[in-house]
């Protein structure tokens, strides 16, 4: 999939939609603490990958530009 945004901005985006209320989370983000060198996607709330890195909201951010 072509992306018309800048991938590398993800978390940027994410934190900008979730601050505004546009995603709600059923999850809570861990501190920056227990994030520190680790990747850590807030999307899927799993530690296997990084936000910037999650090929789903990737697609997700995509279509609602689209």
């Amino acid at each position: 999939m072509k992306f018309t945004f800048n991938v590398s901005k993800c978390d940027r985006i994410f934190y900008e939609l979730f601050n505004y209320g546009n995603i709600r989370l059923s999850h809570v983000i861990p501190s920056a603490e227990e994030l520190k060198r680790h990747a850590y996607c807030k999307w899927h709330n799993s530690f296997l990958h990084a936000t910037n890195d999650c090929n789903v909201f990737r697609r997700q951010i995509q279509s609602a530009v689209d």
